[in-house]
């Protein structure tokens, strides 16, 4: 008889299954083109930034596994001080996770990166009075806006590199529809203010103004009570209560809205120049924005029929100056009132100063002569 193959029944171990090991891949965000960020950012003012920070801090979480938590990192691109404890921690998080093999010439600016991200921030969020100059504020958002794209940069090398280890999500290129959706809502606000600011200074001026003033002006009241000389470029003569609440008896209006030349006439009978100067020197405190240095001169005309009390108000010091004028002259049982102000840039400072000033020097009731 043949031999005939024997049948031997499968065993458990027999009937096992190789398996694969799988390791664990951190999943992270595509690393977008900086560009895409650089222009969000400055559509947005930076806000976008924020929720960048949330991102990259999410990134760091998964990559090194930490206790982390991301959405404290939301105000850190704004904060100054949060920026002190927190983009420090960052940077040793990302020099474990580069590790060697990862170009380290990042390393050696960490430091330099916070001071400058410090520096910058705490400078543009100086208060006004504070701020050397107007520009600087925006130099100094613009430094950290740069700052922000250099660390952007930073996270797309390694995830660049780390790419076969990593496990990416979102958007590769272009912007999510939350992103699309905050930058139109900016672009909305930038033009509906950039059109409301245009069309209401141009109607105003339209609307307001009696006549533009030469270089050299005088004027000379139509009842030939006082009179002014007014030298400077820019300025025009408005319809009252354009600047005033109507109580002016003629008003000028410099080349910005901030600077202006207001005549009154006060005839209360409970009124005399000490009440008249106390009440004007603090009504004209709040127009500055801190405690200015003032100083009050009283004299008589040359013709002793005439008192007059002139109070000089000025804040030199931080983005604009200021300056503000009060000139009370008693004439008779009458007093009339040159109230002058402005607040400019340094640069056209001085001379609408002089203007404001010079107008003061002049002002005087007709047929008074001016105090020597």
């Amino acid at each position: 008889m043949d031999d005939e193959p024997s049948l031997v029944p499968l065993t458990n171990n027999d009937s096992q299954i190789p398996t694969v090991e799988t390791t664990y891949r951190p999943v992270v965000h595509y690393p977008r083109s900086v560009w895409f960020e650089f222009v969000l950012g400055l559509i947005t003012l930076t806000l976008s930034w924020c929720f960048w920070a949330v991102g990259r801090a999410n990134d760091v979480k998964n990559m090194r596994s930490n206790d982390y938590s991301p959405w404290l990192w939301f105000f850190t691109p704004i904060v100054a001080f949060a920026q002190l404890f927190a983009f420090p921690r960052m940077f040793a998080e990302l020099s474990q996770i580069e590790g060697d093999r990862v170009n380290t010439r990042w390393r050696g600016w960490g430091s330099v990166w916070v001071a400058l991200m410090v520096i910058s921030g705490v400078i543009a969020g100086l208060p006004d009075w504070l701020a050397i100059e107007w520009w600087i504020a925006f130099v100094c958002i613009g430094i950290g806006h740069l700052l922000l794209c250099l660390l952007h940069i930073r996270f797309n090398t390694l995830k660049q590199h780390d790419a076969q280890l990593l496990e990416f999500q979102g958007r590769k290129v272009w912007y999510y529809w939350w992103e699309w959706l905050l930058m139109s809502i900016f672009i909305l606000i930038w033009g509906v203010l950039a059109y409301d600011y245009w069309t209401i200074e141009q109607e105003t001026i339209e609307q307001e103004t009696i006549e533009n003033l030469s270089a050299d002006y005088s004027y000379l009241s139509t009842d030939n009570t006082y009179q002014l000389n007014i030298n400077g470029v820019g300025w025009r003569r408005v319809e009252v209560g354009a600047i005033s609440d109507g109580s002016a008896l003629v008003e000028f209006g410099g080349k910005s809205s901030s600077a202006y030349l207001l005549v009154f006439k006060h005839g209360d009978d409970n009124d005399d120049l000490n009440s008249i100067s106390r009440w004007r020197f603090k009504d004209m405190q709040p127009d500055f924005k801190s405690k200015p240095s003032c100083n009050e001169i009283r004299e008589f005309a040359v013709d002793q029929l005439s008192v007059v009390s002139t109070t000089v108000c000025s804040l030199e010091k931080g983005r604009d100056h200021e300056v503000s004028v009060s000139k009370v002259i008693k004439h008779g049982d009458e007093f009339y009132e040159l109230l002058g102000f402005a607040r400019e840039e340094e640069d056209t400072y001085k001379q609408v100063k002089k203007t404001v000033l010079d107008a003061a020097k002049s002002f005087s009731v007709v047929g008074m002569e001016a105090p020597k």
